[in-house]
């Protein structure tokens, strides 16, 4: 009885929650902020999954991620891929049967978008971790035992780069120093030029 009152209060609080996020998604399309929408519609979906709504919640996953595509948000489209692999892996298996493939498929995608421009990510470290750990887990239950080493190696090399970019390192020649410093601006402009250009995408203003 304690244990059906537990899920019953469980469900009563994901279902009120989707509630406010579906009026919050309602009002964000009125005020035509994109970005909020897709982040609300990764709630939404998150709270079908609880209250094992799978196909809504798989339906809306898909509505976020093509949101994130069409606008190209980098760091939004990393969520939608990392949010929907997640999803395949532990609830897939009851919605289609190419579940598998479907999580390799949005994992490799997230890797992929990832290693475009590490730099691009670097305040979002844990999730990049995450995201590889999740990878490889994911692997390991298929027993692509070579996969896993290959996204070992990937996570290694990403995550000292991040790090090092992070820590803003001083080299014992300082010729070393400078060229780090250039190198370290750019990766900054890149970043910041992206993101300028995802605040006009957000506003359907033409980049030209």
């Amino acid at each position: 009885i304690n244990i059906i009152k537990e899920n019953k209060r469980i469900f009563d609080l994901y279902n009120t929650a989707l509630k406010n996020f579906q009026f919050a998604l309602k009002k964000s399309k009125e005020n035509k902020n994109i970005k909020m929408q897709i982040k609300l519609l990764l709630n939404i979906a998150h709270c079908y999954s609880r209250i094992q709504a799978l196909e809504l919640a798989y339906a809306t996953y898909l509505s976020a991620l093509e949101l994130a595509e069409k606008f190209k948000f980098s760091t939004l489209k990393l969520n939608c891929y990392y949010r929907i692999a997640n999803f395949m892996r532990h609830s897939g298996s009851r919605i289609v049967t190419t579940y598998i493939t479907s999580a390799n498929d949005y994992f490799n995608k997230a890797v992929s978008l990832i290693e475009s421009n590490p730099f691009m990510f670097s305040k979002n470290i844990n999730r990049i971790t995450s995201i590889f750990d999740y990878y490889i887990d994911h692997l390991l239950m298929q027993k692509r035992f070579r996969s896993v080493i290959l996204i070992n190696e990937k996570k290694y090399q990403i995550t000292k780069a991040l790090l090092i970019h992070i820590t803003n390192p001083v080299f014992s020649n300082s010729i070393d120093t400078e060229l780090y410093k250039d190198y370290s601006r750019n990766n900054v402009l890149k970043i910041k030029l992206e993101e300028n250009i995802e605040k006009l995408r957000a506003q359907n203003i033409p980049e030209d």
